[in-house]
Formats: structure tokens, C-alpha cells, sequence
């Protein structure tokens, strides 16, 4: 938000991501470092969805962790995911439609317009005052601001991206939370989330405390399963 010309990308994503998941697909479609503190909102429902060890003292009633929300409870809902506070890189996130013969189960660029601003920039103000800057080889800050912004900052390499994509490691929510996590998730979401998904979570939490690890578990505990996708915008 804020930048003009406008940055964008058209992903195709697997139906069962978490919120998780897209957070990860967002900072390699974009470009970013995953360097700084995150957050979804739900902007319909005021739900923010954060990550699970987030301080949730300041996040009021209505709050979600991330790694147990499946993208698809909120599908059609407008999103927005912001990324470093302190620049406040916002990302306006739509779902565009689903398409019924996707069967990839990685997430894929499909379109793209212009690159992604440099990490530590100083949010949209900074970035496009960097941008006129690098249009006027007078300036006295034009060749620390090139140096900055490297010879490869124009390209976006989207076949580099989709391999990146293509090799992302889900997060699966049993197998990245520890026993006290998911004790407060559950108790966080006993009535928010169906009872199924509460049962799963619950019964992973057993047997890690009888075996003391984790053991490899069926995947319906993500509550969807399928080979179509939804685009996000």
C-alpha cells in the first residue's frame, strides 16, 4: 500500500495453507527477508491473526495464532498482512478465484508487476524518496542510494521465486508446537474452532506426553484436503 507504481502477486496456493503458511509464501513471492515482526488482520470480523509466540497481553478479545488458522476459514474476506512495524509495509491480500484442476501441492507466482522494495528502506515515504533520488544523478546522495539499492534490484527472477516456493516446507501445526503451545491454543480457541480440529490437537498433545516426542500423525488434523487451489491477490 502507498507505492505507486503498484507492486503485486498473483499466487496460486494449495487450499489447506494456515496462516502460517502464507506468511512464509508472502515474504519469498515478495522478496522479503522475514527479518522483522508480522500480523494478519481480518478487517470484517477485526481478527488478528499472529503468530503463536506473539504477546497477546495488547491484542484485545478478538485474536488467532497463525499456525492452527487454516487461510480458508476467512476465504473470501479482505486480509491485510503487515510486515515490520516500523515501516509498516502493508499488503492488501484477495482471494480471486479457485481453480479445479490445480494440482501442484507448493504455491506458485502466477503474475507479478514490479519489485519489491529493499528491506530497511523507511516504508513507502522512504522507499519512493530513494526512487527520485536514483532518477537525479546530481543529488550528493545518488551514489550511496544506487550502491544500496544493488544492480539486480529492478529484476524479479520468478522462476527463482517458484523454486524457492516449490521447496518451502509446509508448517504443519502438531509437528511445530510444542505440548504447553498447543495446551494454550487449545484453550485460546475452544470456541472458535470446530470440535474435530480440537480433538486432533488434543490427541497429538497425549501422545507426545506418553512417548515424549512427537510422533508422524495423518494430515486431517489441517481439516482440508484437496487438490484444488485458490489464487490470492
Amino acid at each position: 500500500k502507498g507505492i505507486r507504481p503498484f507492486i503485486s502477486r498473483t499466487v496460486a496456493v494449495p487450499k489447506d495453507v494456515t496462516f502460517a503458511d502464507l506468511h512464509r509464501i508472502i515474504q519469498i513471492a515478495m522478496g522479503w527477508n522475514d527479518e522483522h515482526l508480522h500480523e494478519f488482520k481480518v478487517l470484517s470480523e477485526d481478527m488478528r491473526i499472529v503468530p503463536a509466540d506473539t504477546d497477546t497481553d495488547d491484542l484485545g478479545l478478538k485474536y488467532a495464532f497463525e499456525e492452527v488458522t487454516p487461510l480458508s476459514k476467512y476465504r473470501g474476506k479482505k486480509i491485510l498482512y503487515t510486515y515490520d512495524s516500523f515501516c509498516n509495509w502493508e499488503h492488501t491480500i484477495r482471494f480471486l478465484k479457485e481453480i479445479p484442476d490445480y494440482t501442484d501441492p507448493f504455491p506458485k507466482v502466477i503474475k507479478y508487476s514490479n519489485r519489491c522494495p529493499p528491506e530497511e528502506s523507511g516504508g513507502a515515504k522512504g522507499f519512493l524518496n530513494k526512487l527520485e533520488i536514483m532518477e537525479d544523478w546530481t543529488h550528493p546522495d545518488y551514489e550511496y542510494v544506487v550502491d544500496w539499492f544493488n544492480e539486480d534490484y529492478e529484476w524479479y527472477y520468478v522462476d527463482d521465486v517458484n523454486e524457492r516456493l516449490r521447496n518451502l516446507e509446509r508448517i504443519e501445526p502438531g509437528n511445530t508446537l510444542g505440548a504447553e503451545d498447543i495446551e494454550e491454543i487449545m484453550t485460546a480457541f475452544l470456541t472458535d474452532i470446530p470440535a474435530d480440529f480440537y480433538y486432533d490437537l488434543k490427541e497429538k498433545k497425549a501422545r507426545r506426553d506418553h512417548d515424549g516426542k512427537m510422533k508422524d500423525e495423518p494430515e486431517r488434523y489441517l481439516m482440508i484436503r484437496t487438490s484444488k487451489a485458490d489464487v490470492l491477490d
